[in-house]
């Protein structure tokens, strides 16, 4: 008798980077603010994209943390538009790149990443110094674990993601 093996599943859900570079935007008066960015694309358009900010030592404008429901605005609008017509366009991140001095760093090195929602996901103009902007809702950071990544982006590109974020030696 031959025996019946369940076919592997494949990881779920799976995505692709899609975009890792340096994003320039402009900050709350300047156009010099700089972060990193890294979108992963979901397989298909019931996985979001997960969106994350990596706000950089080297910013000397405004912080993403200060200006993330305007620059997830203008990803989501620049990469997938279409995504706004989901309850949840997308899944979104924000990190801090460890301080590059040892002594700029407060106690010891935690999981530093947190998922940022917003009370609204529909686009909306707001003027911010002096310049019509479109922005979401108000958002709200919840700390992020291990766990919780590896549920929302699987085990494999959570290692990815921490792996990249980690400063290079």
């Amino acid at each position: 008798m031959e025996r019946i093996r369940p076919e592997p599943q494949p990881e779920q859900p799976t995505r692709t980077k899609t975009f890792d570079d340096l994003y320039m935007f402009r900050g709350t008066f300047t156009d010099d603010g700089i972060c990193r960015l890294r979108i992963y694309q979901g397989a298909d358009e019931d996985n979001p994209p997960v969106i994350i900010f990596t706000e950089l030592n080297q910013n000397q404008s405004t912080s993403t943390t200060n200006l993330v429901e305007i620059l997830t605005a203008e990803v989501i609008a620049r990469h997938f538009p279409q995504r706004f017509d989901y309850d949840i366009p997308a899944v979104v991140l924000e990190h801090y790149e460890e301080p590059a001095l040892p002594r700029d760093r407060v106690g010891p090195r935690t999981f530093d990443y947190d998922q940022v929602v917003f009370s609204s996901w529909r686009p909306g103009p707001v003027f911010l110094g002096g310049k019509r902007r479109v922005s979401l809702g108000i958002p709200d950071w919840k700390p992020m674990t291990p766990e919780k990544l590896v549920e929302i982006t699987g085990k494999k590109i959570a290692q990815e993601i921490v792996r990249e974020g980690q400063p290079h030696e």
